[in-house]
């Protein structure tokens, strides 16, 4: 097969290094090319390699990995990440209803009413420090989930006091606890198994 320069096409010997018209050093052309073959081939096989692990870890068939555990805490992940959202969520409430309370204490009157704002939203704060608290204790020993979520007593209290005396304000906090709520009952057989494993 013949060879030709690269650089001006002249027709080359195959033991000729460098082009007899130009003064090209070809040797450098096919190191080049080796270079370049040699690192898609590198890469080729660490795309292939990260395909294949990416496969052992997700193929549901596997059982090495323990997929039922790795159910468990992704389902304990999400509920701690939304109690930890509806902590903030009450700690907001809290806190608008005591600068609402405040305001109300400085321009109008020191009524009983004012007080029971700036109680409840003190009890408010409470609840989202507690429920941050909980978010964080459910990850190490996932106790008493379902028990914790099944009765509608506590979110029913909370909408009446934070209606009658928090504002509408406080609706907002307790719709979101019903949709934790909903999550936990739905997936009631999961978080039994946490419970139950107690990691």
């Amino acid at each position: 097969m013949n060879k030709f320069c690269t650089n001006c096409g002249h027709e080359l010997k195959t033991e000729e290094k460098f082009c007899p018209s130009c003064g090209f050093n070809t040797e450098s052309v096919n190191q080049a090319k080796e270079s370049v073959s040699n690192t898609q081939n590198v890469n080729s096989y660490q795309n292939t390699n990260q395909y294949q692990n990416a496969n052992v870890y997700q193929n549901p068939n596997n059982a090495a990995f323990g997929n039922d555990d790795i159910t468990m805490k992704n389902m304990l992940a999400q509920l701690s990440q939304k109690n930890q959202t509806n902590a903030l969520i009450w700690i907001v409430i809290g806190a608008l209803q005591i600068i609402g309370a405040i305001y109300m204490f400085a321009f109008y009157d020191a009524s009983i009413y004012t007080l029971a704002v700036m109680a409840i939203g003190i009890l408010n704060i409470v609840a989202g420090y507690k429920d941050y608290k909980y978010s964080k204790e459910l990850l190490q020993r996932p106790i008493a989930i379902i028990s914790r979520y099944e009765s509608m007593t506590p979110i029913v209290i909370s909408l009446i006091y934070n209606v009658l005396f928090g504002g509408l304000i406080g609706v907002v906090g307790n719709i979101y606890e019903l949709t934790i709520r909903n999550f936990v009952i739905a997936n009631r057989e999961i978080f039994q198994r946490a419970e139950n494993r107690n990691f």
